[in-house]
């Protein structure tokens, strides 16, 4: 494993601390490596790739992806789709 510094706000590591102290994690830099790891699963689209020519293909979709304005969504909920806008606003 290697060690990589990080700056967090005091508003962040108390929230780290307190799951420390209520038992979810063994010490902070569980927690961080979790919070690192979930969002790294959010963020990936693809398998990381072994292959620099895939690697370069992978970029070159996902740089398409983002060019495009109009994308279709479907979203299947059981909540109303106001009920999900203002949950996304609360967490702004």
């Amino acid at each position: 494993m290697t060690t990589v510094p990080v700056k967090l706000d005091d508003v962040e590591l108390r929230k780290i601390d307190h799951l420390v102290k209520i038992g979810r994690f063994k010490n902070r830099s569980q927690a961080i490596r979790s919070f690192i790891k979930d969002k790294l699963l959010d963020e990936t689209l693809f398998p990381e790739p072994a292959d620099p020519e895939i690697e370069k293909r992978y970029h070159d979709v996902i740089a398409k992806l983002r060019k495009l304005t109009h994308l279709p969504v479907q979203i299947e909920s059981t909540k109303t789709a106001l009920e999900l806008v203002k949950e996304e606003r609360e967490r702004m």
